[in-house]
């Protein structure tokens, strides 16, 4: 799913490579230069008015001073992840039209793509002033000093009071604010409402573990064709996505707060893979989401052959464009007991770069792009979805937008909950995610077992980083 780049990697990387694609205000596309340049432009003329009154003639006499008023424009460069997005570049085009001095620059790179742009622009020095990073490697770059604290500049705003709950995990790095979030993509279930109440429910989603439990079991009955619970086990990535939000809803999680050890081993991550587990043994959980992941069990849910999925909200919006007759609900993924719940929170953060030639600048980009009153107008006219996902911004999500987008509320409601893996060698664990469930929903290995395993081999990833990072 993701890589991880180490200080090696850093230290290593050579020139900035061409192909980005910059785009500019009023501007065709431009090659992303190395030496900034000043650019002068005339914006408007002023008409000063000097007004004379000539008593004998009784008349006004006009003179009119034409004055030409000359601005510096400077040019702010931004790394994005998304290549030829319609949201990014109509964003940029609206800074651009509202912000006379500064020209925003969009370089594009296709997904991990940036990734190395960036890690190769930090090592030869030549940084772009923003990143809109996947939240998910915010850490990576933050945990050598390659990200600014932008925590003053938004705490005088009063932008981050409105930010969600999640915006701790996501935004924030070993006391720093080190990137103000653009937009969320968050994990949640669905559930299919005719498969349901066909096995005697009301067709509304479940609140607890209890409930999720006696649906998916009551549904499977219904037919060998027919599966109870279907979600993607078949990577560590997927896992963290999916699974982990069961284990956050139980009150467990990934790290303890000095990021010394794993807790992959404590009671409320075995609980949630115990029940992930249990779910295979029964056969209320196909194999296939083992061996085959995302496709198959989308398929499965889109052709009304499971009860739930574990997904995220542009699902939503597939189902509507592609399977209008599909009757389905959005709900946050459950707890144990009624009231817990969570999500895996990805997204774009925005951050500054260390080394950026333009801080302030950049600075105001953030604060146009990351507006309330605009991610809620432009979500309300783009079905709820603000860049690739929802707003970030509470005040963004009023009433009117939970009546319009209701499918979508559940996924906002997330944020409040839900938290993210951001750590430098989080998908370092992957493998031995992925392994530990395998060995359990296959090969049946005691979920005490299993789950010590991978909390033994996770800190051992985590002793390593910490031995490098106190040599360093």
């Amino acid at each position: 799913m993701s890589e991880h780049y180490s200080r090696r990697s850093f230290l290593s990387a050579a020139a900035l490579s061409a192909g980005a694609i910059a785009l500019g205000a009023c501007k065709p596309a431009v090659e992303v230069k190395e030496v900034e340049k000043e650019v002068t432009r005339v914006v408007e003329q002023e008409k000063v008015v000097k007004e004379t009154v000539v008593v004998e003639q009784e008349k006004v006499v006009k003179e009119t001073v034409v004055v030409s008023k000359v601005i510096k424009v400077t040019d702010v460069n931004m790394y994005t992840r998304y290549a030829n997005n319609e949201n990014y570049r109509g964003i940029v085009a609206d800074f651009n039209v509202a912000n006379e001095e500064t020209n925003l620059i969009l370089s594009e790179f296709g997904g991990r793509d940036m990734l190395t742009k960036l890690t190769t622009a930090i090592a030869g020095g030549m940084v772009p002033d923003l990143a809109a990073l996947d939240i998910a490697f915010t850490s990576q770059f933050a945990d050598r000093d390659a990200l600014l604290d932008i925590g003053d500049w938004a705490e005088a705003e009063g932008m981050i009071d409105d930010l969600f709950g999640c915006h701790t995990a996501t935004s924030t790095w070993r006391g720093k604010f080190i990137n103000y979030p653009f937009w969320y993509g968050n994990s949640g279930l669905f559930y299919n409402r005719s498969l349901l109440k066909q096995a005697g429910f009301s067709g509304d989603g479940p609140k607890n573990w209890d409930e999720l439990k006696e649906m998916a079991y009551g549904v499977a009955d219904l037919g060998d064709d027919v599966w109870g619970f279907t979600t993607d086990s078949s990577s560590g990535g997927a896992l963290w996505f999916l699974w982990a939000p069961f284990m956050w809803a139980a009150g467990g999680a990934v790290f303890d707060n000095n990021y010394t050890e794993t807790l992959l081993n404590t009671p409320e991550a075995k609980a949630a893979a115990e029940l992930w587990v249990q779910f295979r043994i029964d056969n209320v959980l196909p194999e296939s989401s083992i061996t085959q992941g995302w496709g198959e069990m989308e398929n499965q849910f889109l052709s009304g052959k499971s009860a739930f999925i574990c997904h995220y909200q542009p699902l939503v919006h597939r189902i509507k464009r592609d399977f209008p007759d599909l009757d389905f609900g959005t709900t946050l993924i459950p707890g144990p007991k009624s009231g817990q719940g969570s999500s895996f929170v990805g997204g774009d953060g925005i951050s500054i770069l260390a080394g950026a030639q333009h801080p302030q600048e950049a600075w105001q980009v953030i604060k146009f792009m990351c507006d309330a009153r605009l991610q809620h107008d432009y979500s309300m006219k783009n079905d709820g979805v603000y860049i690739e996902g929802s707003p970030s911004r509470r005040s963004a999500i009023d009433d009117a937008y939970r009546t319009q987008f209701p499918l979508i509320a559940p996924f906002v409601d997330a944020l409040e909950k839900g938290s993210t893996v951001n750590f430098p060698t989080a998908y370092e664990i992957d493998k031995p995610l992925k392994l530990a469930f395998e060995e359990m929903m296959i090969n049946r290995m005691p979920v005490d077992q299993a789950m010590n395993a991978l909390d033994e081999e996770a800190d051992k990833i985590m002793a390593r980083y910490n031995a490098e990072r106190q040599s360093s």
